[in-house]
C-alpha cells in the first residue's frame, strides 16, 4: 500500500519507518525535503508535500504537521483522492471521550 506522511517528527517518522519494516510504500511530504535534519530518511522517499500524496492510498498528518501550517486540502484535493483514505491525528483522545 503506497502511504504518504505528512511530516517526519518523531510521530512521523516513527510511524513512516514501522510501515516500511512490515513492507509499505511509505513517502514523507515535507516542507523542506532538502533539510538536514531529514537526513536519516531514504532519500527517494522524501518529496514535497503535494507531490507525496498523489498517487498515495493513505493519507497521515500528524497534529504537529497540521499546526506547522500543512494544508488538510493538499491531502484531500488530488483528483486520486477519490479512492484512498486521508486520517488526521490533529485531536488528541482523552480516556473518558
Amino acid at each position: 500500500m503506497r502511504i504518504a506522511i505528512i511530516g517526519a517528527g518523531s510521530v512521523g517518522a516513527t510511524l513512516g519507518r514501522a510501515w516500511i519494516e512490515r513492507g509499505e510504500d511509505v513517502i514523507w511530504g515535507l516542507r523542506n525535503p532538502a533539510d538536514p535534519k531529514h537526513a536519516a530518511l531514504p532519500k527517494d522517499r522524501v518529496k514535497a508535500p503535494a507531490e507525496a500524496v498523489k498517487a498515495a492510498e493513505v493519507c497521515v498528518a500528524p497534529k504537529a504537521a497540521l499546526t506547522a501550517g500543512v494544508k488538510w486540502a493538499t491531502m484531500t484535493s488530488t483528483p486520486s483522492r477519490t479512492n484512498s483514505v486521508a486520517i488526521s491525528a490533529a485531536r488528541s483522545l482523552r480516556p473518558s471521550e
